[in-house]
């Protein structure tokens, strides 16, 4: 029997589940104190921001991951990208919220199924969490900033460890035949490569001039090798200007319309272990190998689709309804020291 091993599975299923899952803390580089003196204020009492079937997201959490979200956009965008696009805060909560209920509802899932996390994962925790407050002066100092995020140490923890427990329980749902809801049959990869016309292959890019009669002259040159009996694999690890090669050393799976047309009508006119001839398109020059279908990658595909619906099936179950004061946060509130000294972990 193989052993199981869990794969990356596509990229959609980790923009839809897996976004945010991180612990956001804003903390001073290391020997330097914070400028402001500003604390968040919680309502008596830590009241429901999101009430669930069984469950709540309480304020402190929500401000929480408020704060990562804000610090975020703030990062990348500038200071002033909430006044400068009004409907962001709005935008941006709504993100939160659906964020922290598909957190709730895998975390039940695991619950339901008997999966937790183990010794080794625990102590993973725990040092994460020492090597956080080491970036602090003392243990007042760290204290005092879980205060300036919204938390103290046992939410900060909990937090911690949900988070870690839906990144891997879906790692764990990510095998085929862990838990029935991604079991993946062999009919249903045969019926799967029929019904999306799905497609596999290899491919060579030169795209350090895009266009460039340089870059034609050395996928001319690959092709020649190749002719010659060289190895395929060998000269497209060497020469290659993919930039999904380490995540798809193997060849790519794709359905019409995933590649771009020139990509996709040279693959279909080749058979199975036959090489192209330079293939030329807006993103350089391609030389194609078709491969036998990867099985696995087609499990993937499937696997992904039945996660994004089973989440969404046992978000729908949870009922979850907006507060009062959730409908009355804005992100305003949400305090954000952007001094220079400020470090995101």
């Amino acid at each position: 029997m193989k052993k199981k091993t869990t794969r990356i599975i596509a990229i959609t299923l980790c923009i839809v589940i897996v976004m945010g899952l991180g612990v956001a803390l804003i903390v001073p580089k290391k020997g330097e104190k914070a400028k402001s003196e500003e604390l968040p204020v919680i309502p008596e009492g830590n009241p429901p921001m999101i009430e669930l079937e069984g469950d709540t997201i309480n304020y402190d959490e929500y401000y929480f991951n408020a704060l990562g979200f804000k610090s975020g956009y703030v990062s990348t965008y500038g200071p002033e990208v909430f006044n400068t696009y009004p409907d962001l805060s709005e935008k941006v909560l709504l993100e939160i919220d659906e964020m922290l209920i598909q957190n709730k509802a895998i975390a039940k899932w695991a619950k339901e199924v008997g999966y937790d996390l183990d010794g080794m994962s625990l102590s993973e925790l725990e040092v994460s969490f020492e090597a956080v407050k080491s970036q602090f002066e003392s243990d007042e100092a760290f204290y005092d900033y879980l205060s300036r995020n919204g938390v103290d140490e046992d939410k900060y923890k909990s937090i911690m460890r949900e988070n870690m427990l839906v990144n891997r329980f879906i790692e764990y749902i990510s095998v085929s035949g862990n838990v029935e809801a991604t079991t993946v049959t062999e009919e249903e990869i045969d019926k799967k490569i029929v019904d999306d016309d799905l497609l596999s292959a290899k491919h060579i890019l030169i795209s350090r001039e895009t266009g460039s009669e340089d870059d034609r002259a050395i996928a001319e040159e690959i092709l020649e090798k190749i002719k010659a009996g060289e190895d395929f694999d060998e000269l497209m690890y060497e020469n290659t200007d993919d930039p999904g090669i380490e995540r798809f050393p193997n060849g790519y799976v794709f359905a019409p319309g995933e590649f771009v047309s020139e990509f996709e009508e040279a693959t279909r006119s080749l058979e199975v272990g036959e090489v192209s001839d330079i293939i030329e398109s807006d993103y350089g020059f391609f030389i194609i190998k078709r491969i036998e279908m990867d099985r696995n990658q087609v499990r993937d595909r499937i696997i992904m689709n039945k996660l994004i619906s089973e989440i969404s099936s046992r978000v729908d179950k949870l009922n979850a309804n907006l507060t009062q004061i959730r409908l009355e946060f804005d992100m305003d509130s949400v305090i954000l020291d952007i001094s220079d000294e400020k470090v995101i972990v």
